[in-house]
């Protein structure tokens, strides 16, 4: 085996004490082989031993996506075939496996019920590698972080009004198109006014007003590897007290910016910005996590919260995206992709962060 990623993984799962892995992940598969069989419903899988022996199981029907040379043993099943079955003949008694979370609870259920000799486990292996990106993911994350503040910065531009939620996140999607992203990493979010409480609004027919708060969160997938970000706007200038709250947000979140550095607890970085919204009452608005992973997808291991004790490591990729809520009023948010680097972090996403008043006569 030549593929540094695949010899880390045999060495993971030594650590780990697994005798073979079952993964089923496309983004896994993508990981580890450079491509993937993108199957549906149908399942393809992948196992692997501790002594490196590869075998693929893909349904018949996608044969043809099989190249000649393809340099693992694949077993093709027909419609009508259990492949799990394929994947039991195939693995020996008493093993320690190790099944990736993608596999469905059913097929799972069948492997408990059918081979009780099996030590099974539930394994992040391909997860955790995914955690340190290497410079090829690093340059991938860069370009996309890029792309998401060009994205938003023609958006907020080229708005006219009277518009809506949900038409400035159709013209977010079509901006994506123009830099020929692979997909979105999500559905926009696109919230104005109260709507802003909900950190997952799903974006409407709501007019964005005058004096209104507005938060926009975008990302896309580009050569592979997500982008993520958040920035609030308003059409005019808005009430004090939102700037002020905005002032402590962005002070907040720097704080979390300036003490990431390889060696920390990531829960230290939750606490920093909880300590400090704390000194001013406003912990409690704080509702959700400070942050995740992103990679080749958009929410992956490492999660920043309260409780996570792992440990900050260098070549981490990490958003860092603090909010406040205040219910039956208006919330907001700030949230960037972040490197570990070897002595702290560098912001991926270079578009400025202070809250940007569009002026009435430029809209």
């Amino acid at each position: 085996m030549n593929n540094k990623r695949l010899r880390k993984l045999l060495a993971k799962m030594n650590e780990m004490k697994l005798d073979r892995l079952v993964l089923v992940s496309k983004e896994n598969l993508s990981y580890l082989f450079h491509f993937t069989f993108d199957t549906g419903k149908r399942i393809s899988a992948c196992t692997i031993n501790s002594q490196g022996d590869i075998r693929f199981f893909v349904n018949s029907i996608f044969s043809e996506g099989v190249a000649e040379d393809f340099p693992f043993h694949v077993t093709f099943y027909r419609d009508g075939d259990y492949p799990i079955d394929l994947i039991l003949q195939q693995i020996p008694l008493h093993e320690r496996v190790g099944i990736d979370e993608n596999l469905v609870s059913s097929a799972m259920y069948y492997i408990i019920q059918n081979r009780k000799d099996l030590t099974l486990s539930i394994s992040d292996c391909v997860e955790r590698l995914r955690e340190i990106k290497d410079e090829n993911e690093i340059n991938a994350l860069s370009q996309s972080a890029r792309i998401a503040d060009a994205v938003m910065l023609q958006t907020v531009q080229l708005q006219t009004y009277p518009t809506t939620e949900e038409k400035i996140a159709q013209m977010v999607v079509s901006f994506f198109d123009n830099y020929e992203v692979d997909e979105v990493s999500f559905t926009p979010i696109v919230a104005s006014g109260v709507n802003t409480v909900n950190p997952h609004h799903k974006a409407g027919n709501t007019m964005i007003l005058p004096n209104e708060p507005l938060l926009v969160d975008i990302g896309a997938k580009f050569n592979g590897y997500c982008s993520d970000m958040t920035r609030m706007f308003a059409r005019s200038e808005i009430f004090s007290a939102y700037s002020t709250l905005y002032s402590r947000l962005l002070e907040a979140q720097q704080i979390a910016l300036d003490i990431i550095r390889p060696g920390i607890e990531l829960k230290e970085i939750d606490r920093s910005i909880r300590n400090y919204l704390k000194r001013y009452n406003l912990e409690q608005y704080f509702i959700h996590g400070t942050g995740h992973g992103i990679g080749i997808e958009a929410y992956e291991l490492p999660y920043i919260h309260h409780n996570n004790t792992e440990i900050v490591k260098e070549g981490m990729v990490v958003t860092v995206g603090p909010g406040l809520y205040l219910q039956g009023n208006y919330g907001l948010r700030i949230e960037d992709v972040v490197l570990v680097t070897k002595t702290g972090s560098e912001c991926l996403n270079k578009l400025p962060k202070e809250l940007l008043i569009l002026e009435e006569e430029r809209v």
